[in-house]
């Protein structure tokens, strides 16, 4: 399961993209990049590097709050959607979540789960939008 996902960011320019995508070259080809040397796995490198080759690419992440819940304020920032929406996930039982007092809380791994499938379903809608236009099915 990624922590990570990838989003188009509109502030980073050709240069910024150029001198992230040469640090990461470097990093990689003079194997100056060992954070695993500091007691973190492998795939934490990985994740440090797919995160620069992200922004390399003029990517952005949206990393998931580290807690095991989260309020509806932080789903709606790493969504990016208001907390409104959110809260009409819950009445389409869309996104799971339990109640505490006044308060309501949204399992991590759950929103993680649900803002993948959002990815997918976006994925496969532009792939048939795609596949459409080929066949001259779809004019814009």
């Amino acid at each position: 399961m990624s922590i990570a996902a990838p989003i188009s960011h509109p502030f980073l320019t050709k240069e910024d993209q150029a001198i992230i995508r040469s640090t990461v070259s470097e990093f990689t080809r003079s194997g100056r990049l060992h954070l695993d040397s500091d007691g973190l796995p492998p795939y934490a490198v990985q994740t440090v590097v797919s995160v620069l080759d992200s922004l390399a690419e003029g990517q952005d992440v949206r990393v998931p709050p580290p807690q095991a819940e989260v309020t509806v304020a932080q789903a709606a920032r790493f969504l990016d959607m208001s907390e409104e929406c959110v809260y009409g996930l819950f009445q389409h039982g869309a996104l799971e979540y339990h109640q505490e007092g006044d308060r309501y809380w949204i399992n991590r791994n759950h929103l993680i789960e649900y803002e993948e499938e959002c990815r997918r379903r976006h994925e496969s809608l532009n792939v048939l939008t795609r596949l459409s236009q080929e066949m001259g099915a779809y004019d814009l």
